[in-house]
């Protein structure tokens, strides 16, 4: 029946809502593996698939993750599981927009758009519109980034509340700041910090942090900025999130050059010694 996989899937979203990602991915891992296909409880194996995308998303995994959609994607069954189904079509355009196929990203959240209108799917709407947005700001479309986001926004209410907002006015706090529309996009962001925080969501606030931390670099509040990479520095080595702490140490020696060498050359010899980590792992 399948249910040694059942575990495994609960046991990963136990450790997911507990911000160890590594973990919700080796309990999934483990489930894919256990999974019988001549078993019962057929759609605890998409379930997996699904959930081990969104783990390696939220880790940076993106080549594991393109992999992973292309490998299940002529296998699920989009007619009788129209909920998973979209979760894979919001994975496929957010691997695609990271490794920088937009083309290939715009016809996934399109496709998943109307599919989540004709099921009345607000939430996944919202995610999806959210891609979208991301998609026309990488690609210098202001006004189709931005009316993409507020349409997600415009989903607020249609589904319970989440963690999902932290990302769309994160984005938009993005799409602000290439704009510089500076004083948008700090509003922005700190709301998207704020949806984080409710939801005790460390990678979501993570990239808040980082974010807020580079606005304020650009607007020359170095003290505000180095305390904004400071969260994001302390959540990156709880959670263990390596990319971001190579990401932090560069930002904060970007702060300290030319004021405080000291600091910088820690700052150096933190990032370096992240990037032999990241390269070791």
């Amino acid at each position: 029946d399948n249910m040694e996989s059942a575990i495994y899937l609960i046991l990963g979203l136990l450790s997911y809502y507990q911000n160890d990602l590594d973990q919700a991915l080796t309990y999934t891992n483990n489930g894919i593996k256990a999974f019988s296909d001549e078993g019962e409880n057929k759609h605890i194996k998409y379930l997996l698939y699904r959930n081990k995308g969104v783990y390696l998303q939220r880790l940076g995994r993106i080549t594991e993750g393109i992999r992973l959609v292309q490998d299940i994607w002529d296998d699920i069954p989009f007619s009788e599981d129209v909920i998973t189904g979209l979760a894979f079509y919001w994975l496929g355009a957010e691997f695609a927009r990271v490794s920088g196929l937009l083309d290939e990203a715009i016809e996934y959240a399109v496709e998943g758009i109307e599919l989540s209108r004709r099921n009345k799917q607000f939430d996944s709407l919202c995610d999806l519109w959210t891609v979208l947005g991301s998609v026309y700001t990488t690609k210098k479309e202001w006004d189709l980034a931005e009316t993409s986001f507020a349409t997600a926004l415009k989903l607020e209410g249609s589904f319970p509340r989440d963690q999902r907002l932290a990302t769309v006015y994160t984005r938009m706090g993005v799409l602000y700041m290439k704009q510089d529309k500076n004083d948008e996009a700090y509003k922005m962001l700190l709301t998207a910090i704020k949806h984080a925080e409710d939801f005790n969501d460390a990678p979501r606030l993570s990239t808040s942090l980082i974010v807020m931390g580079d606005l304020c670099q650009v607007l020359k509040k170095k003290e505000e900025a180095i305390e904004y990479y400071s969260r994001a520095m302390h959540l990156s080595k709880k959670h263990d999130y390596k990319d971001k702490e190579l990401k932090v140490w560069f930002s904060l020696a970007r702060c300290y050059e030319g004021k405080d060498e000291k600091e910088f050359h820690n700052c150096m010899l933190n990032m370096y010694n992240a990037k032999k980590l990241t390269e070791h792992a």
